[in-house]
């Protein structure tokens, strides 16, 4: 008795499995069967500049039986399955919709060029027949991912493969909720909210978007500054050790991030906020509001006035800042040699020899390094690093040589400035406003959470990442016994 018992709920087990394949595979969603398409086209588009990254995509158009439903289903992000068999298996590489474009095969004998009142009919009869008709189908435009499903057991594994092409021809399915939920969410990831067009949460992994490049890519106003904040605010709650550093063009962060600036953070500008009439109102007449406070700020003066105190505030505690870009003559290696030359001529006949004899073989050191060379690019760079040493070992001899006469003239102040510059790199005189290398220290110090760096000239932004991240390597490399 037990064991039909068992037996019968096996076989009721059996029809329940066979019944539910029947439908839809779980992975699957393909609308109740209504949607019937197969990969009609396949091809690799290469995109390439002379001098440029070189693109490569796999570009698929399947073709699917007309339907109201399945047409409505595809407006929205869809992935589809391809099958794609293998010598023991059949895989299913997955694809991600672009386009989505409904046909009728009278439209393609149509032309412009024909009577209004014959198009007038055709449009007619075509309008009349759309799902009644075998003459419909819907193209849909796609781009493989590189990502194959292989179903094992029951499961699911996702595998990248880039280069496997599909077969012209093979049936396609659209993946389930179930499936994109497998595809592009992290177990045990954090929350950045709802996938549009499905039924889950977006998560992802924090630690791994740092460790290895990441990009949010889209058309302007869709979004990609909102979703970047709230990336950083996730980072900020979940991994405490970690301190951000965004270089900002158009003005979106300071604002968008601002409690979070305010609670341990720095701002710094191209763009002096304070020599100006107003600081508060010229920073926010530079920095773009999102559209849900703009709505506050205008209905609410207290809102505002809230707003105009935490700036003020930061502005008050020298936590927005100016960036100081150029470079002073006095910071180049030619200055050195125009006040040395100067020397040769000098009163001092002690300081006249000196100078001469350090004219002389500081010429000599320096003859192959670019005339507008910095003390700041000598004193980091790997590959001046012997002309650093024997400028200091010279200045270091003439000092000594000063000392033993008791003669204390302009040259001694003179050398010991030029030394500095090269020994002591970056300085602490923030008169002039934070150079790219001040604040790489700072960043470095680890005492801010979140800096925000509004450069709004493209070529200054250019400029200023460049020296910002040189700087941020070369202090990395000292600060773990490097040169």
């Amino acid at each position: 008795m037990i064991l039909n018992i068992k037996n019968i709920f096996h076989c009721v087990l059996i029809i329940i499995w066979v019944y539910l394949m029947s439908l839809d595979n779980p992975w699957f969603n393909d609308l109740n069967g209504a949607f019937n398409a197969r990969l009609r086209e396949t091809s690799i588009k290469t995109s390439y500049e002379e001098g440029k990254i070189v693109l490569k995509s796999i570009i698929g158009i399947f073709e699917a039986s007309f339907n109201l439903a399945v047409l409505d289903r595809l407006s929205k992000p869809s992935f589809i399955a391809v099958e794609r068999p293998t010598e023991d298996r059949v895989d299913y590489l997955i694809y991600e919709t672009f386009s989505v474009r409904p046909l009728h095969i009278q439209e393609l004998s149509m032309d412009v060029s024909m009577p209004k009142a014959l198009r007038d009919d055709f449009l007619l009869k075509i309008y009349s027949m759309w799902g009644d008709s075998e003459d419909t189908w819907i193209d849909i435009g796609s781009v493989y991912t590189g990502y194959v499903m292989c179903i094992r057991d029951g499961d699911v594994e996702f595998k990248y493969d880039p280069n496997i092409m599909p077969l012209v021809g093979a049936r396609a399915h659209l993946l389930s909720s179930w499936a994109i939920d497998r595809l592009v969410n992290v177990e045990g990831g954090v929350e950045l909210g709802e996938l549009i067009g499905f039924q889950h949460t977006l998560k992802i992994d924090l630690l791994n978007l740092i460790k290895f490049h990441g990009g949010v890519f889209g058309f302007t106003g869709c979004g990609k500054s909102n979703l970047t904040s709230l990336i950083i605010r996730k980072v900020l709650n979940n991994l405490r050790n970690t301190s951000i550093f965004i270089i900002d063009v158009a003005g979106e962060y300071s604002i968008n991030l601002l409690d979070e600036i305010i609670k341990n953070g720095m701002i710094f500008s191209t763009e002096d906020f304070i020599g100006s009439d107003d600081a508060v109102e010229s920073f926010l007449a530079s920095q773009v509001i999102p559209e849900s406070l703009e709505d506050k700020l205008f209905g609410n003066s207290g809102i505002r006035e809230a707003l105009e105190y935490q700036i003020l505030n930061l502005i008050g505690s020298n936590r927005i800042c100016k960036i100081d870009l150029g470079e002073r003559k006095s910071d180049k290696l030619s200055y050195m040699v125009e006040l040395i030359d100067d020397l040769r001529n000098d009163q001092n006949q002690l300081t006249k020899l000196l100078a001469s004899e350090m004219y002389s073989k500081l010429i000599t050191l320096t003859s192959k390094l670019p005339q507008d060379i910095s003390f700041h690019e000598i004193a980091v760079k790997d590959e001046y690093r012997e002309v650093k040493n024997g400028i200091i070992r010279m200045i270091d001899d003439v000092l000594a040589r000063l000392d033993a006469s008791r003669s204390r003239t302009k040259f001694n102040g003179i050398l010991e400035i030029f030394r500095d510059k090269l020994i002591n790199v970056g300085g602490e005189d923030f008169g002039y406003g934070y150079s790219p290398w001040d604040i790489a220290k700072l960043v470095m110090e680890g005492n801010c959470k979140l800096m925000v760096a509004y450069v709004p000239d493209p070529m200054q932004a250019r400029d200023f990442t460049s020296k910002f991240i040189g700087a941020l390597f070369s202090l990395r490399k000292k600060s773990f016994g490097g040169p």
